[in-house]
């Protein structure tokens, strides 16, 4: 990760390879060092909106050569778009934009000019702290597994510069400047481990992850073997991992904070390393991706880290249900009865349901903790992209005792743009999961397919407030976008510890 500073905004100040300025759509230049850069190119910056060769829009882009004296080798013109449009996730995007050009230009030292705040609703501390997010996401590329040098190869940013506007406090522009590196940081790592392939993160090596992680940033962690879980009657995790060579495993991590008697706020992370659907087999084109099926457990895992890394003062424990689902002469079956480890029932109808039947067991083991709160966070339902797409994060909860946990999910999503989109969860839902046979099935009919599943957690949570937060669409990208490259993108991480940074 690149090194960040800070400093007054001053001609002297600037460095590195390339200035970044960023202008909104039809408002001229009204920064005065930017008015002061624009004087030293003559004009040119004037010019280039007077001609509107650049208008502004957002993500648009110009490069200005830049002639000797200002102590960097190029100018980069990002649009804002409108200022009436502008939010926080438009300062992130567009230093994502910014990032993906840099690089693609093999550029390594930047210097950014902080613009936007004035007139807007964001501060400048929550713009320096998005500015910084949105670089290093946007910077970042997955190739340990590329072995050849090419020409198009991007380079990594080592040096981010930040000026800040007069009149702001330096320390408190840092402060929130670090908080988006080490934000950033654990969410690019989160993305590593997910773009890692099944045949190197089995549920074992994602066990070891997390005992190194706790030991560098000091938190605790527990690892909950074959024996332990059989021990712990988890019937729904034993019965999922049964048909790999690989045994399950469950995890607990505890971020003390500093009020270690208080009551926790427990995550609680899908992990299964792989999806094949079990006998219940995904065709081969759906199954190529399911690597990211980890993703949940994954941002569980790095929310801890967050927490740790920021001391955030809210004690928080971590579960990640660890699996992978796969066919053999030992896998659970369609028509199989799974006993859970609240001693609840389960007819398996479909093996590809295997999400929710890991959760119910580290569901129930949150009880243990009495929490003020329990969230957890899957990649569960294909239904969830087709009601919202990859941009908004499904959540659910009960009416009676969830409400400020939502409201606060939500207040969260808008400021670190991990947006989430409340879906209902009514009694009605809960009829569509009843079994004839056992205590309810592991999938309902089509109809509704992200709510029902939601509703079969909700068998496993009576006993403290919950929230359910579906990324099956948010998880994984098919396309690029601004800061967000193709691939996954460690969503839930930033919302979840910006959820307990509000909470501290």
């Amino acid at each position: 990760m690149f090194k960040c500073s800070i400093s007054k905004a001053s001609l002297q100040a600037i460095r590195g390879d390339v200035l970044v300025l960023s202008l909104f759509e039809n408002e001229g230049i009204s920064d005065p060092l930017m008015k002061e850069i624009d004087q030293r190119l003559k004009g040119w910056i004037r010019q280039l909106l007077k001609n509107k060769e650049f208008r502004g829009k957002v993500h648009e882009c110009e490069w200005i050569s830049v002639p000797t004296g200002l102590g960097i080798r190029r100018i980069l013109l990002v649009g804002l778009g409108s200022k009436k449009k502008f939010w926080i996730d438009t300062a992130r995007r567009v230093a994502g934009t910014a990032a993906r050009e840099i690089t693609r230009k093999r550029f390594k030292k930047v210097t950014i000019l902080l613009h936007g705040a004035d007139g807007t609703d964001v501060s400048s501390k929550a713009l320096a702290q998005a500015v910084v997010e949105g670089t290093a996401i946007g910077e970042y590329q997955f190739e340990t597994y590329k072995t050849e040098e090419t020409s198009h190869r991007r380079t990594k940013i080592q040096s981010l510069h930040l000026l800040a506007p007069k009149g702001e406090s330096l320390s408190a522009l840092k402060t929130d400047a670090q908080r988006g590196l080490i934000l950033a940081e654990c969410q690019n790592q989160a993305r590593d481990i997910i773009n890692t392939p099944a045949n190197e993160i089995t549920p074992k090596r994602l066990t070891e992850i997390a005992r190194e992680e706790a030991r560098r940033w000091g938190f605790k962690v527990r690892v909950f073997d074959l024996p332990e879980i059989k021990r712990l009657r988890m019937g729904g995790l034993l019965n999922v991992g049964r048909g790999s060579e690989n045994p399950p495993h469950f995890v607990v991590l505890e971020h003390a904070g500093r009020k270690r008697n208080e009551a926790p706020v427990v995550i609680v992370g899908k992990g299964i390393t792989f999806d094949s659907g079990g006998l219940s087999l995904k065709p081969s084109n759906s199954m190529e991706t399911m690597k990211y099926d980890k993703a949940g457990a994954v941002a569980t895992l790095y929310s801890l880290v967050a927490a740790a890394r920021l001391k955030i003062s809210q004690r928080v424990i971590g579960l990640m249900a660890i699996a992978e689902n796969l066919p053999s002469g030992k896998a659970y079956k369609p028509g199989d009865v799974v006993r859970t480890m609240s001693g609840k029932t389960i007819e398996v109808l479909n093996t590809d349901a295997e999400g929710r039947v890991v959760l119910s067991d580290a569901l129930s083991y949150a009880e243990r903790y009495n929490p003020k709160a329990v969230i957890d966070i899957a990649t569960l339902t294909g239904a969830c992209v087709i009601a919202l797409g990859y941009d908004a994060i499904g959540m659910m909860g009960r009416e009676k005792d969830s409400n400020e946990i939502k409201a606060a999910l939500k207040k969260a999503g808008e400021f670190t743009g991990e947006r989430v989109w409340e879906l209902p969860l009514w009694d009605e839902y809960y009829d569509a999961i009843k079994s004839p046979i056992a205590d309810i099935k592991n999938v309902g009919n089509r109809a509704a397919g992200t709510i029902t599943a939601a509703a079969f957690l909700g068998h496993f949570t009576e006993k403290y407030p919950w929230v359910h937060l579906d990324i099956a669409g948010a998880g994984w990208l098919e396309e690029s976008k601004p800061y967000l490259s193709k691939g996954p993108t460690g969503v839930g991480v930033r919302l979840l510890t910006q959820y307990l940074l509000d909470l501290s």
